[in-house]
Formats: structure tokens, sequence, C-alpha cells
């Protein structure tokens, strides 16, 4: 249990929000196939958290929160208006997870880089104290 600011609360609203809205849209305009709607969810939702918040515990936390409450959204929209209800939480999964793989490979890159980094210094130092 982390403390937020209030910005952070927003933007799980935000997300939530957006998520519902993205999925309706599906329903009322299904322009695009699974595959392509699944993939652009994964890529914007990424973009979105990466762009607002740089601590890797609260993206998780606050991707996990958006997209639940997003779905709980999207599910009363669709109870209330009689939709029907074509996204499946097997989509909301493989969002959900999507995501956070991307953010796992974003993390153990950077961690890769800072040990090549620091591996090279390493070797730079050795070097000029051997010449």
């Amino acid at each position: 249990m982390t403390k937020f600011p209030v910005k952070r609360y927003l933007l799980v609203l935000f997300i939530s929000y957006l998520y519902a809205v993205y999925f309706i849209w599906r329903i009322t305009s299904p322009v695009l196939d699974e595959n392509t709607f699944i993939m652009i969810a994964i890529i914007s939702g990424f973009l979105l958290i990466h762009l607002f918040t740089k601590n890797k515990d609260e993206q998780i936390t606050i991707i996990i929160a958006g997209c639940s409450f997003g779905q709980l959204f999207y599910l009363i929209i669709c109870n209330s208006y009689h939709l029907q209800y074509t996204v499946n939480y097997e989509t909301y999964f493989t969002i959900i997870f999507a995501i956070l793989f991307i953010i796992a490979i974003q993390s153990c890159w950077e961690y890769i880089m800072i040990k090549i980094e620091s591996f090279i210094k390493s070797l730079e130092y050795k070097k000029r104290w051997n010449t």
C-alpha cells in the first residue's frame, strides 16, 4: 500500500476512463481486427504510463489499477446500455500482462546497460593504470 499524490490517482482514473472508452469504441465502430486492436491498446497503454511515471513500482501499480477499474467501468456501461459484452477477460489479461512484460523488458535492458557501462569504465580504469 503506497501513498500516491492526487495526480497519480487522477492518472488511474484517466487510464480507466480511456480503457472503457477504447473498448466501447470497439463495439460501436469495429474498424480494426482483434490483433491490431490489442496491439494498439498495449502500445498506447505502455506509452501513456511511461510518459507520466518514471518509477517502475508506480508504473506497475497504476497500470494494474487503471486497467482493472477500466474493465469494471466497461462492464457497468455495457450492462447499463444492454450492449454486447465483446471483450472477454482473456483480452483484459493479455493487455495487462503484455504491458507488464514490456515494462520488465525495459527494466532488464536498463539494468544490462548499466552493467555494461560499469564494465567498460572498469576496463578503462585498468587500462589507464596499466599504461
